[in-house]
């Protein structure tokens, strides 16, 4: 009699108990494999090692106090332009209202101690793209983007926009800006950071800044070779919302705006002439190309305009003959401050004195008027 334990059905029941234990052991080592390596292709995702096919790439990137958010309509790139000397340097452009008088200097004299770069600074006081009467921004553009072919350009304008907008504006806006936008870019290509309109003190010229900043935003984002720099978000406190000073990138504390809520303070623009440095030494590899003892002279456009007190005073060349710059209001007169200030390095030092100074008018062009609108 054949053995119990190891009759023909005891053996089939044996054999398939062993397959499924066999198979169970499989599955579970497959199956842990196969979570390990679905949460390892998460983890790519999400740290953006890997680019899901389709992705957006054009969102606005968040940076820490210091550093500039932006929104480029392109992918950045980490090849850098063409080689630059000091006998063939890069030809910067630095342009806009009077927000642009206090970015000129510091970022010009910044870019100009490379050696590498020649910086030259245009601003007019109360200028925007929505009173071409008072100023025609497309028409100086093209005039001097033919004059001085800058290989890239810094541009701010807005806060006199801000200043006197209206919901009916909101198409005519959007469509002047992206319009001078590519404009800057030009057949060229250049590179383009656009810099949008700080927080403002002032409610009701807040609430036009936020609708103006969205504008440009969303005009930079489909125009190839323009970055929104986000200049609101490098200026406002923890809630959005307006603060006079706050530790800088160097965590140092400043006095980042001038007393009228609008204006930069020197070490405002100093503070985010370093931001706009920053990426401009990205694209063109600025420092790694730097030659010491190679400084350039800052250059500044004739009939440019300044609010005294919201610039570094550096030396430039004015109309084709060598002066410092000074605050020029365009026609107003009364006791300013002239600061001089050190920037390059673990921080920055200012000095401050009280001066009085007597303005006269400024120069003018065909295009520009003698009367200022309001705002700032």
């Amino acid at each position: 009699m054949a053995d119990p334990e190891f009759s023909a059905p005891s053996r089939r029941r044996l054999t398939r108990r062993r397959h499924r234990q066999r198979f169970r052991r499989i599955g579970a080592v497959f199956g842990g494999g196969l979570i390990v390596a679905v949460a390892i292709g998460v983890v790519l995702v999400l740290t953006n090692v890997i680019t899901l096919s389709g992705a957006d790439n054009t969102h606005p990137t968040a940076a820490p106090r210091g550093g500039a958010t932006t929104t480029t309509s392109e992918p950045e790139s980490s090849t850098p332009h063409r080689a630059l000397t000091p006998t063939d340097p890069m030809r910067l452009w630095i342009a806009g209202d009077s927000l642009a008088g206090s970015i000129g200097p510091s970022l010009g004299e910044l870019t100009a101690k490379t050696g590498v770069v020649q910086p030259r600074f245009d601003s007019r006081v109360s200028s925007g793209l929505l009173s071409p009467n008072f100023f025609d921004w497309p028409r100086h553009v093209t005039e001097q983007l033919t004059a001085l072919n800058p290989e890239a350009v810094v541009f701010i304008v807005g806060t006199n926009d801000a200043n006197v907008w209206s919901a009916p504006l909101a198409d005519k806006y959007r469509l002047r800006t992206e319009a001078l936008m590519k404009d800057l870019v030009g057949p060229e290509h250049r590179q383009v950071l656009w810099v949008g309109a700080p927080v403002a003190q002032r409610k009701s010229l807040e609430a036009g800044v936020l609708n103006v900043d969205r504008i440009q935003r969303a005009a930079a984002e489909h125009i190839r070779g323009v970055t929104y720099v986000d200049a609101h978000g490098l200026f406002d406190d923890d809630r959005g919302g307006y603060q006079q000073s706050f530790v800088d990138d160097l965590g140092i504390r400043h006095v980042m705006r001038a007393d009228d809520g609008v204006h930069f303070s020197v070490a405002g623009a100093d503070y985010i002439s370093r931001a706009l440095f920053r990426l401009l030494d990205d694209a063109w590899n600025l420092t790694g190309q730097a030659v010491p003892g190679a400084a350039k002279q800052v250059f500044e456009t004739k009939g440019s305009t300044q609010v005294p007190g919201t610039h570094r005073s550096v030396g430039t060349q004015l109309g084709g003959s060598t002066a410092p710059s000074r605050p020029r209001s365009g026609g107003s007169s009364g006791s300013s401050s002239t600061t001089t200030s050190t920037t390059l390095g673990s921080a920055t030092t200012s000095t401050t004195s009280a001066t009085t100074t007597t303005s006269t008018s400024a120069p003018t062009t065909t295009t520009t008027t003698t009367t200022t609108p309001p705002g700032p």
